[in-house]
């Protein structure tokens, strides 16, 4: 596997992972259970996804502007704040 595939599932993942996150932090409130891991696996994999989706941009940077392209932008951005 090159390091651009590697990027790419790196922040496709990730970013999965963040999404999933939201309504299990959810369930934990209404169930009374403790948050603070899940906000903690969160803030680490968008640390990840933010990164992922930057490395994967740096090495398609010679490439002309597509759709993957702007996939990645957008994560990189939306994780980014």
């Amino acid at each position: 596997m090159n390091a651009a595939a590697l990027t790419q599932r790196l922040y496709l993942l990730t970013g999965a992972f963040v999404l999933l996150c939201a309504p299990a932090i959810l369930l934990a409130e209404r169930m009374d259970w403790p948050e603070w891991p899940l906000h903690l696996a969160q803030q680490v994999a968008a640390l990840l996804c933010c990164a992922g989706s930057g490395a994967w941009l740096w090495l398609h940077r010679r490439q002309p502007f597509g759709g993957g392209h702007r996939v990645s932008l957008l994560v990189f951005v939306l994780s980014g704040l």
